[in-house]
């Protein structure tokens, strides 16, 4: 049995951004490789304000 999963934004969640927009660029080229030495970019939240709770923040 296959489960295919469909990505939601739940209302009230918490969106997350890159940093630097470049960041981009590294998320569009990964393509399930490990990758030696690789950081993960700094995040931001998208608004400011009250922090809600969020298991998977969004990437906006």
């Amino acid at each position: 049995m296959t489960t295919i999963h469909q990505f939601a934004v739940s209302e009230g969640q918490e969106w997350v951004l890159p940093v630097d927009d470049d960041a981009y660029e590294a998320f569009f080229s990964l393509d399930g490789r490990s990758l030696m030495g690789w950081k993960p970019p700094a995040m931001r939240r998208a608004e400011e304000g009250q922090r809600l709770y969020s298991d998977f923040p969004w990437l906006g």
